[in-house]
């Protein structure tokens, strides 16, 4: 079939050219579509309107005229609204027929109306106008209109702590929970939950912007939180009646979705000290000479127990991990019981008084392999401890490898 430089059917004859076109009287007309779209960026599930303007730019009237929608996959509640225009709505589609030959001019708007996807995405909207009659420049008879979807998201982060880190029985007890909105966008409907361990006593709480309530947890709501904005909730209790170790767990959530929820949980333990009795702050540190190490060599590392009261501590108890690259030659106990059960030596000592500081020395000859020396030490005491975050101690130092020996390389003369 010969086709004009418009794709239209041309018939052929001595004086013709399949290239061109002679207008028919009263047969002529140039239709063009406008398209525009309510929003260009929009959430999940929100309102989208395109408006269609079809405009005949003549000469001629132009007769069954119709448009054809190809909307984007996942619009929803797809109505079309259209004065003088025949439409309906098939799967993905919209086609309207105008119900009278068009004149020169614009025809009544045709408005689509639609839900965005609750995912995101890019929705590029197709539209086309057309007719049986020939059409001066078919080049204006589509247009599109895009719209991007983003669901929004706001990435909170939970922070808990605890005062004191070992509290006595019955004694108050703080904790204070900072939430931290990261963004990209604000939280919206927050809610903080807070479990409290068995047997400790809610008072109250202290917050700017948050509703607490005490039922089975504790729960504290707020209205919104911006991007990059923090916000503290205190919580007043006091201790349990009894002895041991508890572990408070906080929850943040909100009605905007999390994009990493790993960072919404927060827990804090702590010791529960008898509220009579001896009670002690031990604490341990390390140091190793010489501080530059190499492989091969012949180290010191000094493990040093401290009692900051304001008892004195007793029944120690040193658990020292050895460093899997290292072999232990020999240990200065000084006032220690230590025993040598290798990958581990365990030292006691009966009592260490008040302000009192107490070493074991252990001698290490450096492995060949690996490329730092790890050494891990813990101490304990039958007598309370009021703060155990000190009462373990790692110690990380690299080791110096001997240089590399680089033989020179021979060529055989001839090669």
């Amino acid at each position: 079939m010969i086709v004009d430089q418009r794709g239209v059917a041309r018939p052929q004859g001595a004086a013709c050219d399949s290239g061109s076109f002679e207008f028919v009287p009263g047969q002529n007309s140039d239709l063009r579509l406008v398209k525009s779209v309510s929003v260009t960026a929009a959430g999940p599930a929100e309102p989208l309107v395109y408006t269609l303007t079809i405009f005949n730019d003549g000469p001629d009237l132009a007769a069954n005229v119709t448009v054809t929608d190809t909307l984007p996959v996942g619009l929803t509640g797809v109505t079309a609204v259209a004065p003088n225009w025949s439409c309906q709505t098939p799967a993905g589609l919209v086609v309207c027929v105008y119900s009278a030959d068009l004149p020169v001019g614009a025809a009544p708007d045709v408005r689509v109306e639609a839900t965005t996807p609750t995912s995101s995405g890019i929705l590029t909207n197709t539209a086309v106008v057309a007719a049986p009659n020939f059409d001066v420049d078919l080049s204006q008879n589509q247009d599109d209109a895009v719209t991007r979807v983003t669901s929004p998201a706001a990435d909170l982060q939970i922070m808990k702590t605890a005062v004191p880190t070992a509290v006595l029985q019955g004694e108050p007890l703080t904790y204070t929970l900072v939430v931290t909105n990261a963004g990209p966008d604000a939280a919206s409907s927050i809610t903080l939950t807070d479990t409290l361990p068995d047997g400790v006593s809610y008072l109250g709480y202290t917050a700017v912007g948050w509703n607490c309530q005490d039922a089975v947890a504790i729960t504290c709501t707020r209205a919104a939180l911006a991007a990059g904005e923090s916000s503290t909730v205190t919580l007043h209790t006091l201790a349990p009646g009894f002895t041991g170790t508890i572990t408070n767990t906080a929850v943040i959530a909100s009605a905007v979705p999390d994009p990493q929820v790993g960072n919404n949980t927060a827990s804090m333990a702590t010791a529960v000290l008898p509220a009579s009795g001896a009670q002690a702050d031990l604490a341990v540190t390390q140091a190793i000479t010489p501080t530059t190490i190499h492989s091969g060599e012949v180290v010191t590392v000094t493990l040093t127990v401290t009692n900051a009261g304001p008892d004195p501590a007793e029944s120690l108890s040193l658990q020292n991990n050895l460093p899997v690259n290292a072999a232990l030659l020999a240990i200065h106990s000084g006032a220690w019981q230590c025993v040598d059960q290798s990958p581990t030596v365990l030292c006691t000592l009966p009592v260490l008084e008040t302000a009192v500081s107490s070493t074991v020395q252990l001698v290490l000859q450096v492995g060949l392999s690996g490329r730092e020396l790890v050494n891990e030490t813990a101490v304990s005491a039958a007598t309370a401890d009021l703060n155990n975050s000190n009462n373990r101690s790692v110690l990380t130092v690299p080791i110096i490898l001997p240089p590399r020996a680089y033989l020179p390389m021979m060529v055989k003369s001839g090669e």
